[in-house]
């Protein structure tokens, strides 16, 4: 039947039933009202929803009050009504989670905005048991002491402001104050919180770390009253070079000492100098080099040391004497730190018991002499050392090193890296499967003068290796990348992270990753050519464990994005940038293909 009436005809005439007390007729009404409408008309949904909700037919009103949501987000009124629908069938959890979500939405111009937080507040209070009751009057102890050991510095210092009861708690436990980690620290710190974080700890504070304070008086009563201070870690805050020599020869009993601000090589060689007892030393933004190191003192504790710079310096580390100084050293990381002394011969890393070492945008001339006790090797020189091709590594270079090529080999084939398990070289000339083949599976015996042949190790005796970079390397023969990945302590089940930045790959030579090394589960592809082809099979092959993660950045064969996306499906974290300002996803859409 044509309806003659406009909608606000309808919604008159359903009042007019609504009074009457004729339910029925008024929801036929606004329904009638409803279909009228050129677009959703809010006042007949809410007028039909309140009657939906005083006949019980909650499921049909909350569906009015969802429509009213859907028409107008911006708008209090559909939140309002279908809240209230919520609350009458008793539901506070929905009615309280549509309340908050409406907070976020509804617009600030919007009339009712504040109705909607007096419902939210008054609701919360109605659902909340009658006394609340602190957890740490009920609660054993022990239980207290293991909710704490998960929160960390800045959740415990929150929870202070709880109420007056969980400060003073918190604060008479001295346990929770022993290690100050101010990492997380949004603003400055204050002296006076530095100060009563020591009083709370009853001066048996153990580790210390320092974030957006910077204090040279509050920091040597710290080191001077926390005799129990053992590691101390510098994120910011550049302090007065005296400072830094007063601070750490304050701290007796210091063991580990990280500097994350600037410094000069001066400051680094007084700080070991002052405290000699150090075990763990880190200075990571290295700044000026003016001075040569000078390592004065012995240092027999020192097992970790590193010093970086952000850019290239060039100084005198004077490392011979370093290693004289610290015969202890596992762990030593040398970044951005030049020789002004352009010395070809190499240091020998191989008197030390290092289990650590990493060498980046270091003068390496030759490849180093290393200890069979190495775990973990990071070469990439600041320039690029080539290695001898493979006719001209004989007996003579074996036994007499007579030029740098010879003292690269001769280096090698003394490595004997039966213990290691992560190796990364980058930024080598010439790389070829024989050298690589020399570094892990072969040696030369020095005890036997009559006899320098090359021996193999046995395999039995190795750790196996699991990481592998040859990253943004120089091969010797573009088809030399299979038999490299097929020496016999690379192509094993053992190796799992592989990275190969920056060289000539296709798709065939991907095509026997998962025969040659099937326990892949993190892949580095970055700056190749492959291909999404290759990329496909890669991920449908690698099934056990199957790939985490997939670098492909810069990548310019992939075309489409629809391998990326079939290998997220996967469950694979893929990373694929193709420019220096982001991923995909952002700035200008470039059209590929």
């Amino acid at each position: 039947m044509a309806r003659t009436l406009s909608a606000n005809e309808y919604r008159e005439l359903g009042k007019r039933f609504y009074k009457q007390k004729e339910y029925q007729k008024a929801i036929e009404a606004f329904t009638d009202g409803i279909e009228s409408s050129d677009k959703t008309n809010i006042e007949l949904l809410e007028s039909r929803a309140l009657i939906y909700a005083k006949l019980k037919d909650f499921n049909n009103a909350l569906k009015d009050g969802r429509a009213m949501i859907k028409a107008s987000l911006s708008s209090s009124r559909g939140y309002l009504r279908t809240g209230q629908i919520l609350q009458m069938q008793e539901k506070w959890g929905p009615a309280v989670d549509l309340y908050r979500y409406a907070l976020k939405r509804v617009s600030a111009e919007d009339e009712k905005l504040s109705l909607l937080q007096v419902e939210l507040d008054k609701l919360t209070r109605q659902i909340a048991p009658p006394k609340a009751i602190d957890p740490f009057t009920v609660l054993p102890v022990e239980l207290v002491q293991m909710v704490l050991s998960y929160m960390n510095f800045r959740d415990i210092v929150i929870c202070r402001r709880v109420c007056k009861g969980w400060n003073n708690y918190l604060i008479r436990n001295p346990n929770l104050w022993t290690n100050m980690d101010l990492s997380l620290a949004k603003q400055s710190v204050s002296g006076r919180f530095i100060k009563n974080c020591m009083c709370w700890s009853k001066y048996k504070m153990t580790r210390a770390t320092l974030h957006r304070f910077a204090d040279p008086s509050v920091l040597r009563s710290l080191t001077t009253y926390c005799k129990d201070l053992t590691e101390l870690e510098f994120i910011t805050g550049p302090l007065i070079s005296n400072s830094i020599c007063e601070i750490t020869s304050c701290a007796k009993n210091l063991q580990k000492f990280v500097y994350g601000a600037e410094v000069t090589l001066n400051i680094v060689s007084q700080v070991l100098h002052y405290r000699p007892g150090l075990v763990h030393a880190e200075f990571n933004n290295i700044t000026s080099t003016a001075h040569s190191a000078d390592w004065t003192v012995d240092m027999p504790g020192l097992k970790v040391l590193s010093l970086k710079a952000h850019k290239r310096f060039i100084c005198n580390l004077r490392l011979s004497e370093l290693f004289l100084r610290a015969p202890a050293l596992e762990n030593l990381t040398l970044k951005n730190l030049g020789d002004s002394t352009w010395d070809p011969v190499t240091p020998s890393y191989n008197r030390l018991p290092l289990t650590h070492l990493n060498l980046v945008n270091q003068e390496v001339f030759v490849f180093p002499p290393l200890p069979r006790t190495l775990t973990h090797l990071t070469l990439h020189p600041w320039y690029p050392v080539k290695i001898p091709k493979p006719e001209n590594v004989n007996s003579a270079l074996l036994s007499t090193p007579d030029e740098i090529s010879g003292v690269t080999i001769w280096n090698a084939t003394r490595c004997h890296l039966t213990n290691i398990t992560h190796l990364y070289l980058h930024h080598i000339s010439n790389l070829h499967p024989y050298f690589l083949d020399i570094i892990l599976n072969k040696y030369v015996d020095d005890s036997s003068e009559a006899d320098a042949d090359l021996k193999e190790v046995s395999l039995q005796n190795c750790t196996a290796l699991t990481s592998l970079s040859l990253a943004n390397n120089i091969l010797a023969s573009t088809t030399d990348l299979i038999s490299l990945l097929s020496i016999q302590r690379i192509a094993t089940p053992a190796l799992t992270e592989l990275d190969l930045t920056g060289l000539p790959i296709t798709d065939e030579d991907v095509e026997p990753f998962p025969t040659l090394l099937p326990s892949l589960t993190h892949l580095n592809l970055s700056k190749t050519e492959i291909t999404g082809a290759g990329v496909k099979d890669l991920v449908d092959r690698l099934r056990k464990p199957g790939l985490r993660k997939l670098v492909l950045d810069y990548c310019y064969n992939i075309s489409s994005q629809d391998v990326i996306w079939y290998a997220r499906r996967k469950g694979i974290d893929v990373s694929f940038r193709v420019s220096e300002h982001g991923g995909i996803g952002g700035g200008k859409k470039v059209r590929y293909g």
